[in-house]
């Protein structure tokens, strides 16, 4: 496997990365998070850079302030000598072109990032000798030494039994320069799906986001915005997404942060409880969109088109967030859950874009294994209720 293709594999399978890159086609930083981090970045949140070196091993990082107290972290440990050389390279120049990718795969904007002479000679010196740095495959030393920059990094690590040690690191505050977002557009059936992280719309481009990655899976069984028919003229939607196929109806209702539009600094307490107001809206549109189908409430496209399928099959929701916290307390919407479920007959998942992006991944373009999948899940959760889910795919022998 060649460098692009080492480099395209990992953006499509990591959750969030960082990769520094110097090839014949120029150079350039890459970040991978989710599309609310990026919308922090476009804000201008604090940026910093990180590097540390642990005997031969050496290691990359960004910290990405999006809040102040639980900022995100992206670390990662060298393993390729191209790697190393990229880093001494860049570290050669007077800028460096910086491209962001969201959940998507897909480039959302750029910049530069300009250094000062003393820190990228202070990196260089950490750096040392690129050959003399360790290459090869991931083992138990080097999620040791990974470990060892998270906690050096202050950063808490969740393993309790093992001791780490301080290694030597570096922490840059940067900003990103000249920073210009991409348009992107995405051919359907229907016409040009364009996309831009920075649409003060969020929830309805995170719909159009949900939009295009299921279509791959469900083709033309999936219809955004959906319209029901009501006493007066006029049409209300359904559910932002109605897909389904020969095993079942998926209900999707996206519900993003919200963080173009905010003018203030929420505290992380805020953001969950508006977090959870969100989805709790979530699963009531979800039951109501699936009275509807029961009722054999008629439904139409959003050209007026009727649309029709089995209406009796097992249904299955999707209250999809751009994002899912992990703090605060979330018994109380995990009850309300439970019930709504138990009450109405129907799976109702809470993700996030991330993981529904692993879902579809892992489908192979097959809605069956897609809803095979989603039935494990809520097998998984009926075991042991949790809104705060970590799914895992182990590879089959």
């Amino acid at each position: 496997m060649d460098k692009a293709e080492r480099i395209y594999q990992e953006l499509l399978q990591e959750k969030t990365g960082i990769w520094y890159i110097s090839d014949g086609y120029g150079s350039k930083i890459m970040i991978k998070v989710p599309s609310s981090i990026l919308k922090a970045i476009i804000k201008g949140c604090k940026i910093e850079l990180a590097f540390g070196l642990d005997d031969n091993i050496f290691h990359i990082g960004m910290k990405i302030y999006d809040d102040p107290i639980n900022f995100i972290t992206l670390t990662s440990a060298q393993k390729n000598i191209d790697e190393h050389f990229s880093i001494a390279k860049i570290m050669q120049l007077d800028k460096v072109q910086i491209q962001l990718y969201n959940e998507l795969c897909a480039c959302q904007c750029f910049g530069d990032i300009i250094l000062t002479t003393k820190n990228k000679n202070d990196i260089l010196c950490l750096l040392g000798n690129p050959k003399r740095l360790f290459t090869g495959l991931i083992d138990e030393r080097i999620h040791h030494s990974a470990d060892n920059f998270q906690f050096s990094l202050g950063l808490d690590i969740p393993t309790k039994h093992r001791t780490f040690t301080k290694i030597e690191t570096l922490v840059i505050e940067t900003k990103i320069k000249n920073l210009q977002t991409m348009n992107n557009a995405f051919v359907e059936d229907s016409g040009l799906v364009s996309t831009d992280v920075s649409d003060p719309d969020e929830g309805t481009l995170l719909e159009k986001e949900v939009f295009v990655v299921l279509r791959s899976l469900f083709g033309s069984n999936i219809h955004h915005s959906p319209q029901i028919a009501i006493k007066t003229p006029k049409q209300r939607e359904l559910i932002d997404i109605l897909a389904y196929s020969d095993y079942g109806v998926f209900l999707i209702e996206s519900k993003a942060l919200g963080i173009i539009n905010s003018n203030d600094v929420r505290n992380m307490d805020r953001k969950v409880k508006g977090l959870q107001k969100q989805i709790e809206k979530g699963i009531n549109q979800i039951v109501g969109a699936y009275k509807k189908i029961s009722e054999n409430e008629r439904i139409y496209t959003d050209s007026g088109e009727n649309v029709e399928f089995n209406r009796t099959l097992p249904p299955c929701g999707i209250v999809l967030v751009s994002e899912l916290l992990p703090f605060g307390k979330w018994d109380h919407l995990l009850q309300k859950l439970l019930i709504a479920m138990s009450d109405n007959g129907i799976m109702i998942h809470i993700m996030d874009m991330n993981e529904l992006m692993q879902f579809i991944g892992h489908s192979k373009n097959d809605k069956d294994l897609f809803d095979y999948y989603l039935m494990e899940r809520i097998q998984s959760f009926v075991e042991n209720p949790s809104i705060l889910r970590e799914t895992k795919f182990i590879k089959g022998e």
